[in-house]
């Protein structure tokens, strides 16, 4: 197995998949490359054509979007996580957001338009992307939910309790605007827990 075979099948298998097929897992890692990207590196810029899907095989990335002069951190992805700009990919639009590597990382990138040749091929190939789909819409419903029903200081505990990584590795700018709050809001909570 090559190695991005294998980080196809680790990326897959957190899903519950039970039968996923050998030969797809080939026929997509020869659509799929390894890159290494610097900290601070653009890997989908808003307004661009590309239809880029990166699982992360080491480091931290985060999707975010400007508007009005601000930066809004929309989400972050670790090893073994997935982010596109969903946008695109959906309505073939030009992006609307930027995809940016945080930390030094590795990545598997593929086109999302050579993927989606296989689902004719391999009868496994469209579960397996409404699966995807599936867990990404109950992701971002529960990030609705927790932006429009809770206090900052309720999102603040919720990214303690469920996602301290996102702590360690992200900035406090990038933080707080994943937060839906100002720096200062943030750092006034923090300072209450310490």
């Amino acid at each position: 197995m090559t190695e991005i075979e294998s980080i196809l099948m680790r990326f897959l298998k957190q899903f519950d998949i039970t039968e996923i097929d050998q030969q797809l897992i080939y026929s997509l890692s020869l659509q799929c490359r390894i890159q290494n990207y610097p900290k601070k590196i653009i890997l989908s810029k808003e307004g661009s054509h590309n239809k880029y899907v990166f699982i992360i095989k080491k480091g931290f990335v985060r999707r975010y979007a400007i508007s009005d002069g601000k930066d809004i951190t929309l989400e972050f992805a670790q090893e073994n996580e997935m982010i596109t700009s969903r946008y695109a990919l959906v309505t073939g639009n030009p992006t609307i957001d930027y995809i940016e590597t945080i930390e030094d990382s590795v990545v598997l990138k593929f086109n999302f338009e050579s993927i989606k040749e296989l689902h004719s091929i391999y009868q496994i190939a469209p579960k397996i992307g409404n699966v995807l789909r599936d867990r990404y819409f109950l992701k971002l419903e529960n990030r609705i939910l927790t932006l429009q029903k809770s206090s900052g200081e309720a999102r603040y505990n919720d990214l303690l309790q469920n996602h301290e990584h996102i702590l360690k590795r992200a900035s406090l700018g990038q933080i707080a605007s994943y937060l839906g709050m100002t720096q200062e809001n943030l750092s006034r909570i923090r300072a209450k827990k310490s």
